[in-house]
C-alpha cells in the first residue's frame, strides 16, 4: 500500500480532517456513537456501515491501525464518501 503521511479529508456532509490517517480516523470515531471501539473495530465496522447503508463497498487493507486507517480513508474518497488529497 503506498505511504501517506497526511491527509486533508472533506466528507459529504462538509466536515473536514486533516492529519495523519489514524489521527482522522480518532477524530471520525470521537464524533460517533462508537467512541469506546478500538480504532480497528470503528474502521471495520465504518466499512461494514457503508456497505449495508450505502451500498459502497470498502476494500481494507493492512492489519496495522496505520493500514487499516489509510485504506479506509483513501476508500472512502474512492467510493465517492469523501474527498481526500494527500497533504506535503
Amino acid at each position: 500500500m503506498d505511504e501517506v503521511d497526511r491527509l486533508r479529508v472533506e466528507m459529504t456532509d462538509g466536515r473536514t480532517f486533516e492529519g495523519s490517517p489514524v489521527s482522522i480516523v480518532r477524530d471520525m470515531r470521537a464524533l460517533s456513537f462508537d467512541r469506546e471501539e478500538s480504532l480497528e473495530d470503528y474502521v471495520r465496522a465504518s466499512a461494514e456501515r457503508a456497505e449495508t447503508l450505502l451500498g459502497a463497498s470498502l476494500v481494507l487493507e493492512g492489519e496495522t491501525v496505520e493500514d487499516l486507517s489509510r485504506s479506509f480513508l483513501l476508500e472512502a474518497a474512492r467510493a465517492g464518501l469523501a474527498k481526500a488529497e494527500t497533504l506535503p
